[in-house]
């Protein structure tokens, strides 16, 4: 981290960190929760590591979890216990995880994506990926690596303008946990699903810039109550964990993208250019390579009583909002915004193709979410924008394979509500 930012970067968690309880927990839980939050901020010194500042927060948030809620999107329903256990309610007591015992593996070096050339950090990745795919296969998983594939020209934000898209194929669909949703789809043998999970650029989930230490993923995500974490924990802990040993490996889906005058822009998965310079580079280098950002997407059967397997395809948006790090004028967050919310799609829908050419005695339904939106401050026009030119590209593939798009909105309202209006769709409901 640039040393400018040391003293600003506990504020700057802090606040994220009240925004997320005041969306989650109500009175009780944000005064009690903001009450612990100050209590131990006032102790914090510039120079406190991640590790520590990470560690007061999973505790806040052990004390007060009971509801979710929705940041990169919401969720209400409770995480699985261990082993095979189905869903419980929030007012049966939490169990104490055991870290997964796996294979050694280091922790990240906070500083990785500083010190690490950008070839020494593709190396990584390339290996991240190896270990990501022979692990996920030995206990059963799917994984592809998704690239977005080349533009023949690369659309400005300024000029998308949102028309029509066929309601035969793209609507949204009310949510009230992507928990639950998932444990349903494992019982369904009618369709295969696909869900776009909000994670980060590296893979696994965090509240802050850290990434968990290995073996210790599933301990973490139990306190993060976004859509990300209740998505993954929906699936064997070990693929959890292994997916975070990806990171702590050096996963970086940005790493072709950037070179070496913008490689320390993206930090523990999250892509945060710090100044204008770096952010008009980032700009042109999206434009010119944002083709090769890469997604993972891991299909395996859910925890509990799930016969089907079920897709998760992680992806990410660029972290601005409270978690913006310098001045970087609207104009070139809203190009970043769109630039990494159309690759994102665009990955998305191939993936979806891709899993319905694997399985064609089934339906595939594809349920994307809008990452970026909340603490993020990605705006909903700019994602709304990079859906409608992605949705457009592969409207008629869709259509010939009998798709499914379902847009997925927290309890019918919210940025993701408001996503589906600016993009004109119309509720689906089942039986309807």
């Amino acid at each position: 981290m640039d040393p400018s930012n040391n003293a600003r970067e506990p504020l700057t968690q802090g606040i994220a960190w009240a925004t997320t309880i005041i969306l989650g927990f109500g009175t009780i839980g944000i005064i009690q929760g903001l009450s612990a939050l100050w209590r131990k901020l006032r102790h914090i010194d510039q120079n406190d590591t991640h590790e520590k500042i990470s560690r007061l927060f999973q505790k806040i948030f052990s004390r007060n979890s009971a509801n979710e809620t929705f940041e990169r999107t919401p969720n209400t329903h409770t995480a699985t216990t261990l082993g095979s256990e189905s869903l419980r309610s929030a007012s049966e007591p939490r169990l104490i995880h055991e870290p997964v015992e796996m294979m050694h593996i280091q922790k990240i070096d906070p500083e990785f994506t500083e010190v690490k050339s950008i070839i020494e950090q593709r190396e990584a990745h390339k290996n991240a990926k190896k270990y990501m795919q022979q692990e996920a296969e030995r206990i059963g998983a799917e994984v592809f690596f998704v690239l977005p594939g080349k533009l023949s020209s690369c659309p400005k934000v300024d000029d998308v303008e949102i028309k029509h898209l066929d309601a035969k194929v793209f609507t949204w669909q009310n949510t009230n946990g992507v928990q639950g949703d998932i444990q349903a789809d494992g019982k369904n043998s009618d369709h295969v699903v696909l869900y776009g999970v909000a994670s980060q650029f590296n893979s696994c989930e965090a509240v802050s810039r850290f990434t968990p230490e290995p073996g210790t993923a599933v301990e973490t995500y139990r306190t993060d109550p976004t859509q990300g974490p209740g998505a993954q924990l929906q699936f064997p802990d070990e693929q959890v964990e292994i997916i975070n040993h990806a990171a702590n490996l050096g996963f970086n889906g940005l790493c072709e993208v950037l070179d070496d005058s913008t490689k320390n822009a993206v930090k523990h998965g999250y892509l945060t250019p710090k100044t204008e310079k770096s952010a008009s580079i980032v700009i042109e280098q999206l434009k010119a390579n944002g083709h090769k950002m890469e997604f993972p997407c891991i299909g395996n059967i859910p925890k509990g009583a799930n016969t089907e397997k079920v897709y998760e395809i992680l992806v990410a948006a660029p972290a601005f909002g409270i978690y913006s790090l310098g001045k970087i004028t609207d104009q070139k967050k809203k190009k970043i915004e769109f630039l990494c919310a159309l690759q994102s799609y665009r990955a998305q829908f191939q993936q979806a193709l891709k899993l319905a050419a694997l399985h064609p005695q089934k339906q595939l339904i594809f349920k994307p979410t809008a990452p970026g939106l909340g603490v993020f401050g990605n705006r909903v026009d700019n994602v709304a924008k990079a859906f409608y030119v992605a949705a457009k590209e592969y409207e008629s593939r869709l259509i010939d394979k009998k798709i499914q798009v379902r847009l997925q909105v927290f309890q019918s309202r919210g940025s993701a509500r408001m996503m589906a209006n600016t993009l004109r769709l119309t509720q689906w409901i089942e039986g309807v």
